[in-house]
């Protein structure tokens, strides 16, 4: 069974007893017999660990369907108002707190269609989401009517990459 699944490609199979499984999972929470966990923020890190501790237990006498499972996460980006910028540009924080909440989506609104409801949501474009120097063009009106791309009210850090020459508050 093994061979015949081998090629198709991102499958991770594990061929063992069905209750034997769901037992080994419960107390565990991995899918097999021997189960070695990582805990980490760098995902760059527990990559390079679980290749170390993978290929050490494939040189394991009797070792066999040692797997690594697929890490998975999302990239973190830390966005905090710079208090003298909102000031100094006459920006109200809670426009600043809007355009970044709008990165996951912000509820702004529902429509009711007979009983049921259905929230309306102001979500950024994938392209803003998915680019931290794109999002920093982002447009805040102030009070004024000006529009001040948002790097210039926030101070914006990725976590797990450390970036010189940022203060954080």
């Amino acid at each position: 069974m093994a061979q015949a699944i081998e090629p198709l490609p991102g499958m991770k199979a594990i061929f063992t007893q069905p209750i034997e499984m769901r037992v080994n999972e419960m107390i565990a929470g991995v899918r097999a017999d021997f189960g070695v966990l990582l805990f980490g923020e760098d995902f760059d890190v527990l990559k390079a660990k679980a290749r170390e501790v993978q290929a050490a237990l494939e040189a394991v006498p009797g070792a066999a369907d040692v797997t690594t499972e697929q890490l998975t996460g999302q990239p973190l980006l830390e966005v905090a108002i710079d208090w003298n910028a909102v000031a100094r540009h006459g920006v109200p924080a809670r426009e600043v707190l809007d355009a970044v909440e709008a990165l996951g989506g912000r509820t702004v609104g529902r429509i009711q269609e007979g009983e049921r409801r259905f929230p309306i949501a102001v979500r950024l474009a994938d392209r803003f989401r998915s680019d931290a120097e794109a999002l920093g063009r982002v447009l805040v009106v102030s009070g004024e009517g000006r529009r001040i791309p948002l790097a210039r009210l926030t101070k914006m850090r990725s976590p797990s990459k450390p970036q010189s020459g940022l203060q954080w508050p």
